[in-house]
């Protein structure tokens, strides 16, 4: 997750940027009012921006106007020292205000907040049944490293369900031995899933400590997961294909067939034929 803060008074903002970096997945950026511009907001494309309004009133609203025609879904919160200027949020459809000198209680309170907000902006959505594939508010995610993919792709079928690094190298790398180099490869497909997530500003799908990986199934759309619900009203979502990229992925198609066959009333579907 990309948080930038935009403030001329940046020493200001010692205990903001403290909260900000407890969570080592956050990528703060720290700008002056004048290093803001059009093109650097469209490259880093922030998720949370933190703007001063204690600066001349033209620099903050040239920024904020920037970010309303961008098109972007950024979360915005004010940084103000009266309560006049809390009334700005209001006039300028921000998302928050808050008051410096900041007070921890509501510093971390605002913090928690932005980054719900952010969470539920960004529309996590994965295909399985076919060619796996994942979007960020219908922009297809680009993993570069193909075993990254895989794993992402692992974690998603295991619904949420930790992956150990034994059934991941299992699964990814079958020919190899569990020795240290298949363990470096394990990790280096995890870092390359938790740098590219955090890059599309969706980091908190993924997470991993050590020896094991795991999606947030509560974050995510997938049409594996919607046909679970409700199988027999989700039938026309097959196509007898699943994962199709990953051999490992039969034993769950077959599991999909199986409950598909009995949503049907015990019919084979057409696809079977």
């Amino acid at each position: 997750m990309t948080v930038w803060i935009c403030d001329d008074a940046m020493h200001e903002n010692t205990p903001l940027i403290e909260e900000l970096k407890k969570d080592s997945l956050k990528n703060v950026v720290e700008l002056a009012l004048g290093e803001f511009s059009q093109e650097k907001l469209l490259e880093i494309r922030p998720d949370i921006l933190f703007v001063s309004v204690c600066s001349p009133q033209t620099e903050y609203q040239a920024i904020l106007e920037a970010v309303k025609n961008s098109g972007l879904q950024t979360v915005i919160c004010l940084i103000g020292n009266s309560m006049q200027q809390a009334v700005l949020a209001y006039e300028h459809k921000c998302d928050y205000f808050i008051h410096r000198p900041f007070h921890a209680d509501e510093l971390h309170r605002c913090v928690s907040s932005l980054e719900l907000l952010a969470k539920r902006i960004c529309h996590i959505r994965s295909v399985t049944f076919g060619w796996f594939e994942i979007y960020v508010n219908e922009t297809p995610i680009l993993l570069h490293n193909a075993k990254a993919k895989e794993l992402l792709a692992l974690c998603i079928d295991r619904r949420g369900a930790d992956v150990s690094i034994y059934e991941a190298i299992d699964a990814l790398w079958p020919q190899k031995s569990y020795d240290e180099r298949a363990k470096r490869l394990y990790r280096k497909a995890v870092i390359s899933i938790h740098q590219t997530l955090s890059e599309y500003g969706v980091g908190h799908l993924f997470s991993s400590r050590r020896g094991s990986c795991k999606i947030d199934k509560s974050v995510i759309e997938c049409d594996y997961y919607t046909f679970l619900q409700a199988p027999k009203e989700h039938l026309l979502m097959l196509n007898g294909k699943y994962l199709y990229d990953y051999p490992w992925a039969e034993e769950t198609l077959a599991r999909i067939t199986l409950i598909a066959r009995e949503a049907n009333d015990g019919r084979i579907l057409e696809y079977m034929y």
